[in-house]
């Protein structure tokens, strides 16, 4: 019986483990754009390209794609606060 619980604390810690490594990775993997980006466009390049290159115009075109949709999200929630405020206040004076 103890020898079992021994097993299932180190399987238990293994998985834990490679679990951990497995997150650490793809979460590195996934921040690497914006790592590179960093590096790249921080202007601390000595010889600055006029050109930016098809790596770059694609991260910005993106960073550019999700700030437009989130700024047409924001303008939608706020004319449907504004449509709920007047409902609201033509019920009570009604």
């Amino acid at each position: 019986m103890a020898g079992s619980a021994v097993f299932w604390r180190l399987a238990s810690s293994l998985l834990l483990l490679l679990t951990a490594g497995g997150l650490a990775l793809l979460l590195r993997r996934g921040l690497a754009p914006l790592e590179r980006a960093e590096r790249g466009g921080g202007g601390n390049d000595p010889e600055p390209s006029a050109i930016p290159r098809a790596e770059e115009r694609s991260l910005y075109c993106g960073a550019g794609v999700l700030a437009g949709a989130l700024e047409s999200a924001t303008r939608r929630l706020e004319e449907a606060f504004v449509q709920q405020q007047v409902f609201v206040n033509d019920a009570a004076t009604n």
